[in-house]
């Protein structure tokens, strides 16, 4: 029988606001859902409907393209197909009175559909959406079964289109926030169970996940934050454990995060990230499949942070130690200390205490290190007595630096920022009143 629940007007997440998925407190009747969502009107349609465009500043450009959105569920997830787990979702047929422990219905998934753990995991997940858009990844991470989703979304335009999926599935919540400003711990203790997203071990598989078509100006800053998180395990980590991240960054940046040493990519982001979680480059989604359509590419990885890091140190310390010694790439690492006023008896003495490395790896580039000897190198300059002298300054600055978008995403925004005056200048000038 149809259920009835009062959906709040707000309720206060800090700097953030749980949004109700109507204007006005109302009683909302939920219809039992079937194997899908319910028909609803197209991705185009919803911003044609609501007279939505791309806004340049926000870096924003819509994925609608739902057989792609699908892929993007099925292989960030490890699903074995999409339609035959949104098939199963156990959530359809008694959306409020499933058990949270199912296992005779697990079971004959195993047994008759020939599910993998991959599949019935989905349906223990939590999932949060950063930027939901229109909807176009939303829907299909409703349809295979998460248990939950909760959408952080920046711009007011797209709430009256989620609505519409609120309105027709109690398993999705949508928050007004910048994820970059956002307590995800917090929208964790406010919106769900303790008992569906608590891990009390760091080994055991999160069931939290992160998934988000991110605006390429917040892709680096974002990934750093969580890098962070995980090498402390705060916030959402914290609580939640070792939550896998399925992203889209631009595809320079995609490949700089899972480049091996060596190559022209390897830096500052393969370091951090590979320090912390194993990485893994899904595919690359060709321009044209954006509205509108950049001029980069976009690529899907998915992260997911390892039991043991390579190297236990913060991953703060780490980007510091990153910025000396990649401040020049065709620099030796001796001149790259030299730059940033590191003398060379320290620097020998450093790769003599460091067992990782050769005690004259210090005449190579950085790019020749891999992320364990340039881990390794960081922890020792920032934890050895001997040269507290020299990394107190480094560290108290790595404490007031700020995050800035790589270079590859500043072309981007600069490309953004000329076609947006372009456009204005080709404005016609508003009428004075005598003109009217």
């Amino acid at each position: 029988s149809p259920s009835s629940k009062l959906l709040p007007h707000h309720h206060n997440i800090s700097q953030t606001h749980f949004l109700s998925f109507l204007s006005h407190p109302v009683s909302l009747t939920i219809m039992p859902s079937h194997s899908r969502l319910p028909p609803l009107p197209s991705l185009r349609e919803i911003l044609s409907l609501f007279k939505i465009t791309a806004k340049k500043n926000l870096s924003q450009n819509f994925l609608l393209n739902l057989k792609l959105c699908e892929e993007i569920v099925k292989d960030g997830f490890r699903l074995s197909s999409f339609h035959k787990v949104a098939a199963n979702n156990p959530w359809n047929e008694h959306e409020y009175q499933l058990p949270r422990n199912y296992t005779s219905h697990q079971k004959h998934l195993l047994h008759h559909e020939a599910m993998t753990q991959h599949d019935l995991d989905f349906y223990n997940k939590i999932v949060v959406e950063i930027g939901p858009g229109p909807g176009a990844i939303t829907r299909p991470l409703l349809d295979a079964g998460c248990r939950q989703l909760i959408a952080v979304e920046l711009d007011e335009r797209f709430f009256p289109g989620l609505s519409m999926i609120g309105q027709n599935c109690d398993r999705f919540k949508l928050v007004h926030g910048d994820i970059l400003e956002v307590d995800e711990k917090e929208l964790l203790e406010t919106l769900c169970q303790k008992e569906d997203y608590f891990s009390s071990s760091w080994q055991d598989e999160s069931s939290v996940a992160f998934v988000g078509n991110l605006p390429f100006n917040i892709s680096t800053p974002l990934l750093f934050k969580w890098m962070r998180q995980i090498s402390t395990r705060t916030g959402s980590f914290g609580i939640a454990g070792r939550s896998e991240m399925i992203l889209m960054f631009q595809d320079e940046v995609a490949h700089k995060i899972v480049s091996p040493p060596g190559t022209k990519e390897y830096g500052r982001l393969s370091i951090v990230s590979q320090n912390q979680c194993h990485a893994e480059y899904l595919f690359k989604v060709r321009s044209g499949s954006f509205t509108p359509a950049p001029k980069i590419d976009g690529a899907i990885v998915r992260l997911i942070p390892r039991v043991q890091p390579q190297v236990d140190l913060e991953s703060t310390l780490l980007e510091a130690f990153c910025n000396i010694i990649l401040n020049s790439r065709r620099k030796s690492l001796m001149n790259n200390f030299r730059l940033s006023n590191v003398g060379d008896d320290t620097v020998k003495e450093l790769f003599k205490a460091t067992k990782e490395v050769n005690n004259n790896a210090y005449n190579a580039r950085a790019e020749t290190l891999t992320v364990k000897q340039i881990a390794s190198l960081a922890k020792e300059f920032f934890t050895n007595p001997q040269f507290e002298g020299v990394s107190k300054a480094h560290r108290e600055a790595s404490t007031r630096r700020k995050i800035t978008p790589t270079k590859a995403e500043h072309s981007y925004l600069d490309e953004m920022e000329r076609l947006a005056s372009r456009a204005l200048a080709k404005r016609k000038p508003a009428k004075t009143a005598e003109q009217v």
